[in-house]
């Protein structure tokens, strides 16, 4: 096994954030979006809650058969 050095580390989750804001401010009001897993949920929600306090739009989530959903409320 050989070590390396000064590889940078990809910035794949600035790229994920990125595109799920990208997704939320197209959103209009009763929009939603589906999320498969409880993992995607928590970090969406997350985002979801900044991005809304940031430029005064509400989210909402809701527990759905096959998973969760967020809807833009406000």
């Amino acid at each position: 096994m050989k070590i390396d050095k000064k590889i940078p580390i990809p910035n794949d989750h600035e790229k994920y954030h990125k595109g799920t804001q990208a997704l939320l401010e197209k959103m209009y009001v009763g929009d939603s979006i589906f999320l498969g897993t409880r993992n995607e949920i928590a970090s969406v929600r997350a985002q979801a809650s900044s991005y809304g306090a940031k430029v005064g739009r509400k989210f909402t989530s809701r527990k759905v058969d096959g998973g969760w959903r967020i809807w833009r409320v406000e």
